[in-house]
């Protein structure tokens, strides 16, 4: 006799069909947005630098690498820190039910898992859409033609991915990674950092890092690991890849130019980097760039309005 296998239906948590806007831009050191409300969800990523979110119940400065939510119909704006180099990624979608509620009106900050997801997401929305159409009453992306269907598949289900993650973080720990404001570091992981910082278009070992610190090198790893969750030359390499995101945004040197400046022994060894600390290759990076300052819609009959 045969056997056959049962069926097994499996629930899905969230379901996105279209999205609103998704975009990386760099914010004027003088911007401030006209605050808001709309009825569907919007949230603004710290990528570079910090941003201030003023809501209609309190103000929080959302700090480099975290992410905030506003839920539907929630009044808010968001404004630059004066002399504080910002970029961020803003985006926008439709979402009904309160599974997302857990998320909503709070800084998080994102894990290497969560990061994948999100800038896949972002890659694709690089190369589904190429020309930008403004007009008075709505601001709205042109689908490339010669894209392939399943990348916006891939989209949403990257989007996706990256929300399920959030919540089964948000049902273990807001934080996954303990996160310590910098300004709170001891005084040998900040003065560890000021080097790393001060020699960003040179190169640094962990052994030159100690001798400079008059510390064995067991000693700052274990200190620095217990309050940046971090390997002391993970971070360097971070610092590096953020100034290499900052010089690229420029828009007035190539990928090799940046890769030298930072002293990367070769660019091949740089894009690797760069690929495994923002899950973007540096020319899909400066790809995402060109659709800065646009909303992206991929259903235009469900979205009647946008910011």
């Amino acid at each position: 006799m045969q056997k056959s296998f049962q069926q097994t239906f499996l629930n899905k948590t969230i379901q996105l069909d279209n999205i609103v806007s998704f975009f990386y831009c760099d914010l004027n050191p003088k911007f401030t947005s006209i605050g808001e409300t709309h009825n569907y969800w919007e949230f603004i990523y710290a990528d570079i630098g910090s941003v201030e979110i003023i809501t209609g119940s309190k103000t929080v400065i959302l700090e480099e690498g975290h992410i905030y939510f506003h839920a539907p119909n929630e009044y808010h704006r968001h404004r630059s820190i004066k002399n504080i180099k910002t970029s961020i990624c803003n985006g926008a979608f439709y979402y009904e039910g309160n599974v997302l509620d857990k998320i909503a009106d709070q800084p998080i900050l994102l894990t290497t898992s969560m990061k994948h997801y999100f800038f896949n997401a972002l890659k694709y929305c690089s190369e589904i859409f190429s020309s930008v159409i403004d007009t008075k009453e709505l601001i709205y992306q042109i689908i490339s033609p010669d894209h392939s269907p399943a990348q916006e598949q891939l989209l949403l289900n990257n989007l996706e991915s990256f929300l399920l993650e959030l919540l089964i973080s948000m049902d273990t720990l807001t934080y996954p990674e303990r996160h310590v404001p910098e300004d709170e570091y001891p005084p040998l992981v900040g003065e560890a950092i000021m080097i790393m910082r001060q020699c960003l278009f040179s190169s640094l070992t962990l052994s030159s890092l100690c001798q400079k610190l008059h510390c064995s090198k067991s000693t700052l790893s274990a200190v620095f690991k217990k309050y940046t969750a971090s390997t002391v030359m993970n971070y360097y390499t971070q610092l590096k890849i953020d100034k290499a995101k900052e010089l690229l945004c420029l828009g007035a040197y190539n990928i090799t130019q940046v890769s030298d400046f930072l002293n990367f022994c070769n660019v091949n060894y740089f894009s690797n980097q760069f690929k495994r600390y923002t899950n973007l290759k540096p020319s899909e990076y400066c790809k995402s760039l060109k659709n800065k300052n646009c909303v992206q819609l991929l259903e235009l009959k469900k979205c009647p309005s946008v910011h």
